[in-house]
């Protein structure tokens, strides 16, 4: 590890736990995965995704947006249920 690398701790979010909203600290798109605050969230093909009211068609596309959000960009997490469907909204900032 360099001097310019962050530890951070990260808990598996609870499954079924309320909803959240924050910007994305880490994305980890290999293994289907991404943290907001503290907290580490899991999703795969079955769950439901959105960019504003729009429904992403394809779990790739949202990779994709996973992976260009910038500064004032934030992930509702809607409906968290690890073993079973899970709905992430990206809310594109202003």
């Amino acid at each position: 590890m360099t001097a310019s690398e962050t530890v951070r701790p990260l808990n598996h979010a609870d499954d079924d736990r309320a909803a959240i909203t924050g910007p994305v600290v880490a994305t980890y798109a290999d293994d289907n995965r991404f943290v907001i605050g503290g907290e580490l969230f899991t999703y795969d093909s079955d769950d439901t995704f959105l960019i504003g009211s729009k429904a992403i068609e394809t779990i790739e596309d949202f990779e994709k947006e996973l992976e260009g959000l910038v500064s004032g960009d934030t992930i509702d997490v809607l409906l968290y249920d690890d073993d079973d469907i899970s709905i992430f909204r990206i809310t594109k900032g202003t």
